[in-house]
């Protein structure tokens, strides 16, 4: 399958050649983790969802970066904050040396935060949204070409919503609950086997395909 040009590639890129490390954020399944094995195939790659690879890390921090070799992507590092002071150390030892550390997160937030406190002008950050129209012919609302991938997001997206308006109608009526008929009755969205709509992860929510803005390069800090 021909592999999909992203708007952020060239920001990347040019983020490498600028910082010692790089901070991509973005919900799940947006192509994260993909995009930078595709533009770095010499990287080392880590996956910090590994049991195997946390334990390793916890047990000895300083003996598993020893054993690093960057570049490097440490994927979804939000479940490790902590391996932020010790990637911030390794690039106050070589602060020239650019494009050594590649860092993928999910729980923006919370990420946010330790990029903030640790790696204040050693890093570039840059969010990587899921497809826009632009970067595929296939996400396209009008003519119903959704990718499957993104169809029950967007369903979910608008369960959501239509709960969250309920509640608040039922609050304003006296009646602090959304009745799920109500949702139910509303046309066009999937149900299970048992008549209940399908629900999505919470961390799938606001996966607008829809929306198209380049991202922005920033410093961290």
């Amino acid at each position: 399958m021909k592999p999909v040009n992203r708007d952020i590639e060239k920001h990347l890129m040019l983020a490498a050649k600028s910082f010692p490390a790089t901070v991509v954020t973005g919900p799940r399944r947006s192509g994260k983790t993909y995009l930078l094995k595709r533009l770095l195939p010499a990287a080392e790659y880590y996956l910090f969802e590994d049991p195997d690879i946390i334990s390793r890390f916890r047990q000895d921090p300083q003996g598993f970066l020893d054993g690093v070799k960057p570049p490097v992507i440490l994927d979804e590092i939000q479940n490790l904050p902590e391996v932020f002071n010790y990637v911030r150390s390794r690039i106050d030892a070589h602060p020239r040396k650019m494009g050594q550390w590649f860092l993928t997160g999910s729980q923006e937030a919370g990420l946010m935060r330790n990029v903030t406190e640790s790696m204040a002008g050693r890093a570039a950050v840059l969010q990587l949204r899921p497809l826009s129209t632009r970067e595929s012919p296939k996400v396209n609302l009008f003519r119903g070409a959704i990718p499957r991938l993104w169809r029950g997001q967007v369903r979910a997206a608008m369960v959501q919503c239509i709960r969250a308006d309920l509640s608040r109608a039922g609050r304003a009526a006296g009646d602090g609950r959304a009745r799920p008929r109500d949702v139910s009755a509303v046309p066009g969205l999937d149900r299970g086997a048992d008549g209940a709509i399908a629900q999505q992860d919470d961390d799938r929510r606001g996966n607008h395909v829809f929306r198209q803005s380049l991202p922005q390069v920033r410093p961290a800090g």
